[in-house]
């Protein structure tokens, strides 16, 4: 049976013998799904839900970004690695507080497959993978040359999308013992604006749902035409000029002022982004169970937001809800201070986040567990027999004999009913002394040094 390695684990294991189910994205069915960032299909994920970071959530500390949040718990309770290993978390954290990988900085054309956990594993992680993990596997070799180029829209407007990606490598691990690839990936997204959607994503009046309206010029929500009316009791508010942003609303108890629908004219629904990297990989076969790579990305992500322009009352950092204006001012047509309600149009709202990763990565890959390798071990044992230098003998089986050498130590740390506990180490290694010899067959074990059992097979006459 084929031993399935299941990269980023701590302990490896073939497939049936996983604890918890594995979902398992291949590069194959990323193509088929249309999806164009690797933010996208993660966040594809049934388990992906409330408390996740989405490209479009721009009004939060950790916008520009994207995080993945298994099980309803919050972006830093999912593990994010990049072949088993971790990587730089996203330098602005969700809500000031929840540092988590940002999405956008991994290439999509680089990608193997992701496999995702979907189970608590902070036994293995820590308390970063309570929720979940998930383990991206970048391609290990690649050979010839491959672009891709796409164009997109959404249906109803707004998001225009293109995308071109370009992967190119040569070299055989198997036959020249070396490979390396280049991955090269662009895109750029238009924003979708709320005007471009239908009632009721596309207004902040949802009054006629028994929601909230507009507010006007007495919520201080007058918008860029204002209002203004005396600072006297009783007095009504009056367009501070004629109305460009929507009809006059007139209240027969307020007053009258302009429409004014900020969330349909400025609110996004995506915000615009554009990004682009680059990932190399080189690989070498020092031999047959053993490879070593070099792995160098750089990966930029901007992300452009419009926000509604401010008003000229706020609670903080100082309070200027009540803010008058003098007689006298050129705005202030009374006799009396006057109180207004305006947004200052002509100054721009939004941020610009350009966020920049860089990434380099070395490893050395070989076999930890094989027949016939020499294997470190460090074992629990009931009983303590102190230290064994000598420990050469043969075991037999059924198809003959084989040497094993080993040497153990070990230290007594405590008391049980009726023995002592110990923990020992040791050193071993198997040597194949028949051709074609195929591992040892399960036998009655035998009575190694010190009267540990030792291994499969029964004890043979030590050699002279």
């Amino acid at each position: 049976m084929q031993t399935i390695t299941v990269t980023g684990s701590a302990l490896p294991r073939i497939d049936v013998e996983t604890p918890s189910p594995v979902t398992v994205i291949t590069a194959k069915q990323i193509a088929r799904s249309g999806l164009t960032t690797l933010s996208d299909v993660v966040r594809a994920v049934s388990a992906d839900n409330s408390g996740s970071v989405p490209n479009a959530f721009s009004n939060g500390f950790a916008a520009g970004s994207s995080g993945v949040a298994l099980r309803g718990l919050t972006v830093n309770s999912t593990l994010v690695l990049i072949d088993g290993h971790r990587n730089a978390n996203y330098p602005v954290s969700d809500d000031g507080q929840r540092s988590f990988v940002d999405l956008n900085t991994i290439p999509l054309a680089a990608v193997e497959r992701i496999e995702v956990l979907k189970d608590g594993a902070s036994s293995l992680y820590g308390a970063d993978a309570i929720a979940g993990v998930v383990n991206i596997i970048l391609r290990r070799s690649f050979q010839g040359v491959e672009a891709t180029a796409d164009v997109g829209t959404s249906q109803h407007g707004g998001g225009f999308t293109r995308k071109a990606t370009f992967l190119a490598g040569g070299g055989d691990l198997e036959k020249d013992h070396y490979n390396a690839y280049l991955s090269v990936q662009y895109q750029k997204d238009n924003p979708i604006m709320a005007s471009q959607r239908s009632f009721p994503y596309n207004t902040g009046d949802l009054s006629s749902l028994g929601g909230p309206g507009l507010g006007g010029a007495p919520g201080h929500a007058a918008g860029t035409d204002g209002a203004i009316r005396p600072n006297t009791a009783g007095s009504l508010w009056q367009p501070l000029h004629g109305c460009t942003t929507g009809p006059l609303v007139t209240d027969p108890t307020k007053g009258s002022w302009c429409r004014y629908d900020a969330k349909n004219r400025y609110a996004q629904v995506q915000p615009a982004m554009e990004q682009g990297g680059i990932y190399s990989r080189f690989t070498v076969k020092l031999n047959d169970t053993t490879t070593a790579y070099l792995s160098a990305s750089y990966n930029e992500a901007k992300t452009t937001t419009r926000g509604a322009p401010r008003s000229i009352q706020s609670s903080t950092p100082n309070n200027t809800n009540n803010i008058a204006l003098p007689v006298g001012n050129p705005s202030n047509p009374f006799a009396v201070p006057a109180l207004i309600s305006y947004n200052f149009g002509d100054i721009p709202v939004g941020f610009n986040y350009d966020n920049h990763n860089a990434r380099i990565v070395g490893d050395v890959v070989w076999p930890r567990w094989a027949n016939g390798t020499t294997t470190p071990r460090v074992v629990l044992k009931p009983r303590v027999a102190g230290f064994d230098p000598a420990g050469l003998h043969q075991l037999c089986d059924t198809d003959g004999c084989r040497r094993q050498g080993h040497l153990q130590l070990c230290q007594s740390v405590g008391q049980l009913g009726g023995d002592s506990l110990g923990i020992g180490a040791g050193l071993q290694q198997d040597l194949d002394q028949r051709p074609g010899y195929a591992g040892p067959q399960r036998q009655p074990r035998a009575v190694g040094p010190a009267g540990w059992p030792d291994g499969p097979g029964h004890r043979c006459a030590d050699p002279a």
